[in-house]
């Protein structure tokens, strides 16, 4: 079995907003108890550092649990992630289409029933051209 893991991208204004509200706040509140300031100084201070603590916290956990999994068998394939598990067997793909980009793969099944795979990385993304190139090798093999 193969096993992929399309990750997002990652947020690199998050990233700042959150290195820059915790290193602000953490100034303030710092500044704001040695130099005597007003303790709503300090208070806004530590909000703030307290405020960019979150954003990376919620940044660490986004990059951590929002990606993609891929599993590729000899019977089908799964793809799991945030909210989404879908199943299928090779002998019941119909058709299999990739966008120009190469960002977005669609496994038909039937006339109704479609898997999406989506690499918010493009078409580039090493792990996305890896995948297309398995599940072409995989449905050439059982059409063969």
């Amino acid at each position: 079995m193969n096993r992929y893991v399309l990750r997002p991208r990652p947020p690199r204004r998050a990233l700042v907003l959150g290195v820059a509200a915790t290193v602000l706040g953490l100034a303030a509140g710092i500044l704001g108890i040695v130099l005597d300031w007003a303790l709503v100084v300090v208070i806004l201070g530590l909000v703030v550092l307290a405020a960019g603590i979150a954003v990376l916290a919620l940044l660490a956990y986004s990059l951590a649990h929002h990606s993609l999994h891929v599993d590729l068998d000899e019977v089908g394939f799964r793809v799991h992630g945030p909210g989404l598990d879908k199943r299928g067997s090779w002998a019941h793909v119909t058709r299999v289409a990739l966008t120009p980009d190469g960002s977005r793969l669609v496994i038909a099944s039937g006339a109704i029933k479609r898997t999406y795979i989506i690499c918010s990385n493009g078409g580039d993304d090493p792990v996305m051209k890896a995948v297309v190139a398995d599940i072409a090798s995989r449905v050439a093999a059982i059409s063969a």
